[in-house]
């Protein structure tokens, strides 16, 4: 069950930048002072220290928790994890788990030798949040998001809100050693079989197979597409039967919110039963020189490029929403 926070109606919120810092010795991302809770789950844990001399933390709420980045260009995003331990002032920085964003299909990137990409986090739509390293800590700064930021500014997921569990095997182990550019692999039981054979006959022979892991283990975008081979992946169904779901369903109707909103919401089956013309429109506004009776001075053009046209006359461009709406 998930319940709204009653702390979001708090207005006082610490708005001070603070380190959040990628560990990958933290198995579950940490909010601390910088990140402000979205929603609490139903569920808490128990967080043992790395001494014994210390005590556990008990019943530490599972929550989902959003920080503002102010990028270069200005701008302020909202960068929201899922599945985090919520500790707010206890804890003057924040925990990232790099690998609990990558299962969710985020690139980062806290290797500062790692010639081939920027240190920082890769986002949709080319936005990026470069990461600096303070000795031997990665991370980048951020600060708590307010109302308004978090009705307003451009938001993006970077964990799963829904499951997270640190001890699943998340990611094939490749490793390409051994003198002579030999490739080991450690592959799973359910591997192809025909790919474990021509493993043992050269590595040379396994370039698919390596090829196939990197790509679904890593990727530039958080919003996979919808091909076949990618959905039997994600599933774990045949790739015949991923052809079939995709041929049932016409993947219409993607919603989205602006936050804060709860986690669920009903599907907007009303808008699936609306029946859909098979063809595409084009639209433009055509002005005159010269001003109707009716004090209209341009017209909003529709057509379907094979011979349908309708015109909506307007008084000036910015009714072309309405004209829209007369069409639709």
């Amino acid at each position: 069950m998930i319940a709204g926070i009653d702390a979001n109606k708090r207005n006082d919120w610490t708005m001070e930048p603070a380190p959040t810092e990628i560990d990958n010795h933290a198995d579950t991302i940490c909010f601390g002072r910088n990140f402000r809770p979205l929603y609490y789950t139903s569920s808490v844990a128990t967080v043992s220290p790395f001494l014994a001399e210390y005590e556990a933390q008990m019943d530490v709420p599972i929550v989902t928790a959003a920080t503002a980045y102010d990028t270069c260009a200005g701008e302020t995003i909202i960068l929201v994890f899922g599945q985090g331990l919520w500790f707010g002032d206890k804890m003057d920085r924040s925990l990232i788990n790099p690998n609990q964003c990558r299962t969710f299909g985020i690139n980062i990137c806290d290797d500062p030798t790692d010639q081939h990409r920027n240190l920082g986090i890769t986002l949709d739509g080319d936005y990026f949040v470069p990461m600096s390293m303070d000795g031997t800590i990665c991370g980048f700064t951020s600060r708590c998001p307010s109302n308004d930021e978090l009705a307003s500014c451009r938001t993006f997921t970077c964990s799963d809100e829904q499951t997270w569990d640190p001890n699943a095997d998340n990611f094939p182990c490749i490793s390409a050693i051994e003198g002579g550019g030999n490739v080991n692999m450690f592959l799973h039981s359910n591997d192809n079989e025909y790919d474990n054979a021509m493993l043992q006959i050269s590595p040379i022979l396994t370039g698919s197979l390596v090829d196939r892991i990197i790509s679904s283990t890593f990727t530039k975008e958080r919003h996979h597409g919808a091909d076949p081979e990618l959905l039997a992946r994600k599933w774990g169904i045949g790739t015949e039967k991923a052809k079939q779901t995709l041929k049932s369903t016409t993947q219409h109707n993607i919603r989205s919110a602006i936050l804060p909103l709860t986690r669920r919401y009903k599907t907007d089956l009303l808008s699936q039963r609306m029946r859909r013309l098979s063809a595409q429109f084009y639209t433009d506004t055509a002005f005159s020189k010269d001003t109707s009776l009716a004090g209209n001075s341009c017209v909003q053009l529709f057509t379907d490029g094979q011979g349908f046209v309708v015109a909506y006359p307007m008084r000036s461009k910015s009714e072309a929403g309405t004209a829209l709406q007369k069409f639709c």
